[in-house]
């Protein structure tokens, strides 16, 4: 079994009704889980929240006073008033909201280069709310869409605002990723079985007792299950050789599909 060690946690926030209404799908939250997991960060906990000041600012003050490390909050980053992320957290950090001149000349060369291609409008009043920001908050500039993301380091959180489009979210993230520290690696293994969950409980209670460190998911469908194996540690190597032996004694215990 191998040590235990201390792993990064990060709690994500996702912010529109559209969500919770059933409009659109959540996917930035799966692929923020795959990338965090990636890099050795476990996700503690994903929040929906409504387009409003106060249901975002409360969500985000919870996630600062929790045991997480890293917060990362997308969605509400636009021109129209219902994009009021900056509002709430410039609410809850209890700063003042400045236009940032620098900010404000990219998004003045952003709206050129759209014209050149085509695009109607340029930069109008409701544009120059891209360049609103809480003071202090460190901007991160959006090299697939016009609103910049934000980050700034909270004590021992660091605080990440991204905007919702996905495509966006995905390039301002990986940007940013030299921010996201950790020392462990979280590796994991698949494999199909037949069967029920019900019929092999006695099947994992003996596999939990033989490897007590490694976590173990099961996804039925259709008369199968698929099983998702979980370690985390800081030697991959041996991360990867342990789970293999798990994966071992659960093919010798389980019929594969």
């Amino acid at each position: 079994m191998l040590k235990v060690c201390k792993i990064k946690k990060a709690s994500i926030i996702t912010i529109g009704d559209e969500i919770l209404n059933g409009g659109i799908l959540d996917t930035n939250s799966r692929w923020l889980c795959r990338r965090l997991t990636e890099l050795g960060v476990s996700v503690e906990r994903i929040s929906i929240v409504h387009d409003t000041v106060d249901a975002i600012s409360i969500e985000i003050s919870s996630a600062l006073n929790s045991e997480v490390d890293y917060i990362i909050a997308t969605g509400g980053l636009g021109p129209t008033p219902d994009d009021v992320t900056i509002e709430s957290v410039a609410k809850l950090l209890r700063r003042d909201i400045k236009i940032d001149a620098e900010i404000l000349g990219w998004v003045e060369k952003k709206m050129e280069f759209m014209l050149m291609l085509g695009f109607k409008g340029g930069m109008t009043k409701a544009r120059e709310k891209f360049a609103r920001i809480p003071d202090g908050m460190i901007p991160i500039y959006n090299k697939v869409g016009i609103s910049p993301g934000l980050i700034e380091k909270l004590g021992d959180r660091t605080l990440i605002i991204l905007p919702g489009v996905p495509r966006e979210v995905e390039s301002l993230f990986r940007d940013i990723e030299e921010y996201i520290e950790s020392d462990v690696t979280i590796e994991c293994e698949e494999l199909k079985i037949f069967g029920l969950e019900a019929d092999l409980a006695d099947c994992f209670s003996n596999f939990t007792k033989n490897f007590p460190d490694v976590k173990l998911g099961s996804y039925p469908s259709r008369g199968t299950l698929l099983l998702k194996l979980y370690l985390s540690g800081k030697d991959a190597a041996q991360v990867k050789e342990r789970l293999r032996e798990a994966k071992k004694h659960l093919l010798k215990i389980l019929p594969t599909a």
